[in-house]
């Protein structure tokens, strides 16, 4: 398969690194339906903008599709929160360069744990095109597993990915390892603690 043939896009992980958590809410110590639920509830909602990570972004909106590969899982609560999430975000940096604007969201597909979210802002067409990917429903494996089989089944013939961004040491090498896509740890939410493994 001839990559460069495909859209360019940019894996970039959500929380600790595209959004940050106001504070610390531990994970269930049981895998039982009713933990899980109660914690991806509140979880989803204790996030912020991590404006370090969402302004570099930003930069590059016109020349690659974001694709947000998440731990958070495919419940309709959880991704409802997350598309909010999101489009607060990109409502927000429209204003700090002073586009007035209205968006529309148009779902080309929608299925059990994947949204394709492209946004239209006024009469300019496809300005962000995203798509957000969640774990499947009632997958408790550890992260780099699901992000793995997620890139695999969802990512991996259908987009050339240039770079990855992640919180966790342990996926960014996975990327970069196993798919040889130049990878980025956010530490501490901070772009000035990037890490980079190159290709």
């Amino acid at each position: 398969m001839n990559k460069k043939k495909l859209p360019s896009a940019i894996i970039i992980d959500i929380d600790d690194c595209f959004l940050k958590k106001e504070h610390y809410i531990p994970r269930p110590k049981t895998d039982s339906r009713e933990g899980w639920d109660n914690f991806q509830n509140n979880y989803s909602k204790m996030f912020k903008a991590n404006l370090n990570i969402v302004d570099l972004l930003f930069e590059l909106y016109d020349k690659y599709i974001f694709l947000f590969i998440t731990s958070r899982e495919a419940t309709n609560f959880t991704k409802r929160q997350t598309e909010t999430n999101i489009n607060n975000i990109i409502s927000y940096q429209l204003r700090k360069i002073g586009i007035h604007h209205t968006i529309t969201i148009n779902k080309s597909l929608s299925n059990n744990n994947i949204e394709y979210m492209i946004c239209y802002i006024d009469s300019l067409i496809d300005i962000f095109n995203y798509k957000i990917i969640f774990r499947e429903y009632d997958d408790y494996r550890n992260t780099v597993q699901v992000k793995s089989d997620l890139y695999e089944k969802y990512v991996m013939n259908n987009y050339n990915v240039k770079y990855a961004f992640d919180d966790l040491d342990s996926v960014c090498e996975m990327w970069n390892k196993k798919y040889n896509i130049t990878s980025f740890v956010v530490k501490n939410n901070n772009i000035g603690e990037l890490l980079v493994w190159m290709k």
